[in-house]
């Protein structure tokens, strides 16, 4: 785990440090952005279900199996790193999700999460200004997934 620090206004850098992660977080193809942090992901998983209610007091639940599930990734993207290699967290956000969106890749997206791996789509990308004295962005990129087998 490294230690963010900051050297000026919108640009941040990296030094190695001993901190942990709560949960550990992978989506292949590589996302591995310099000037980027991910602070809030979130997985959402659901089944496709009726509950049919009988005049008698008794419940019924129809199951047809489960629904697409979606796991959306937040962070924040920085003007650029203290060393000038010309890295905006920003551009890398945008490349990562123009190369690897639904419409451009036939291949699924895969994201760890812990010790689960799920398989999905690109299919949203969200930039909003976060804070303009450090010239921060909040992003959002959400991912479609597919259900599991049983």
């Amino acid at each position: 785990m490294s230690e963010i620090l900051a050297c000026r206004r919108g640009l941040v850098t990296t030094m190695p440090g001993c901190g942990g992660m709560p949960g550990k977080l992978k989506l292949s193809p590589n996302f591995d952005p310099l000037a980027a942090l991910i602070d809030a992901p979130s997985v959402s998983q659901s089944v496709n279900v009726q509950f049919q209610a009988s005049l008698g007091g008794p419940v019924y639940a129809y199951v047809f199996g489960d629904k697409m599930g979606n796991i959306s990734i937040s962070g924040t993207a920085f003007a650029g790193l203290c060393d000038n290699q010309n890295n905006s967290g920003i551009k890398e956000i945008i490349d990562y999700y123009n190369s690897n969106r639904a419409s451009q890749r036939s291949e699924v997206v895969t994201v760890t999460y812990g010790s689960d791996s799920f398989d999905g789509f690109l299919t949203r990308l969200e930039l909003k200004p976060k804070d303009s004295l450090y010239m921060l962005t909040s992003f959002m990129i959400v991912i479609n997934t597919l259900p599991k087998e049983a």
